[in-house]
């Protein structure tokens, strides 16, 4: 597994990234699979190697047709991305402080079976950080992915802008 010095990505990243590329009109998670192929497409964690590109390239997801399909932006402006990452250590501690609880809809692993995400209140790309407790919370799966999906709608230049912004007076 070669690895980029420059973006500090492995071969299977570049091999994901030129999928993206040449398909312009979007392409789900099995077709990325299908065009990287083996052995790269058999790894078990593959999703999470094309989520290790969100911190250098600007990749959308939308639903086409029931599929989530995703689309290759361009390069991620630098400093635009919050490049740390949720320690162990860090996610354990956020855990402990919500009772692995969802703090948004109360289930928790034990109870009701679900897993549990320690995830940022204000996303990354709107400039949350990751070293501040205030900006991670526990969520499980299901409201995870919902308030991903309904982030979708906000306009992410403006929210960006907006959380930049220090005083809740200027805000307005």
């Amino acid at each position: 597994m070669a690895k980029d010095g420059k973006r500090g990505l492995y071969e299977v990243h570049r091999a994901i990234l030129a999928v993206l590329q040449v398909n312009t009109n979007g392409i789900d998670m099995h077709g990325i699979m299908k065009a990287v192929g083996p052995p790269h497409s058999l790894n078990p964690q593959f999703n999470r190697r094309v989520r290790e590109l969100y911190p250098h390239y600007i990749i959308d997801r939308r639903q086409v047709d029931g599929k989530t399909c995703y689309f290759y932006i361009g390069p991620r402006p630098e400093g635009s991305w919050d490049y740390d990452n949720i320690s162990k250590t860090d996610r354990a501690r956020i855990l402990h402080r919500d009772k692995s609880r969802c703090q948004m809809c109360g289930r928790t692993a034990t109870e009701d079976g679900v897993k549990l995400h320690v995830d940022h209140k204000i996303p990354r790309e709107w400039g949350g950080p990751t070293k501040d407790d205030r900006n991670l919370w526990t969520l499980c799966s299901d409201c995870n992915e919902g308030k991903k999906n309904y982030f979708k709608t906000f306009d992410d230049t403006l929210m960006r802008r907006l959380f930049s912004i220090q005083s809740v007076h200027e805000c307005q």
